[in-house]
């Protein structure tokens, strides 16, 4: 097992995105699978929607530059602070990254990603 941490702390968006190559794991070839806990950390300026939301997916390639990033599951939409989430992605291929899907409801939000490759 291997603990993968997604970002140096925090990772804080402000639009629908992709995490940086910086941001991009690579398990290698040994992990098939990765537990990931996702948690909402803070947002700021809330927009007119009565809760921010976030939705975030989580992607696979076999290469880093110039591959096809395919989707492999994403957490359900949270919208609650410091309430964290737990989903287990499998069929890994070599680099595993985030992507921001759904952005709405504030300024920015921050999120934590973490958690273990087998």
């Amino acid at each position: 097992m291997v603990e993968v941490i997604f970002g140096d702390q925090v990772n804080r968006v402000t639009e629908v995105t992709a995490a940086s190559e910086e941001q991009t794991l690579d398990l290698g070839l040994q992990c098939n699978s990765v537990t990931l806990v996702l948690k909402l950390i803070a947002w700021e300026s809330p927009g007119s929607s009565p809760v921010p939301s976030l939705e975030v997916q989580i992607e696979t390639s076999m290469k880093l530059r110039g591959g096809d990033w395919l989707p492999i599951g994403s957490f359900d939409p949270q919208g609650k602070l410091n309430d964290p989430a737990l989903r287990t992605f499998s069929n890994l291929l070599r680099y595993v990254r985030w992507r921001v899907i759904t952005f709405e409801g504030a300024a920015a939000i921050t999120f934590t990603l973490e958690g273990m490759a087998r």
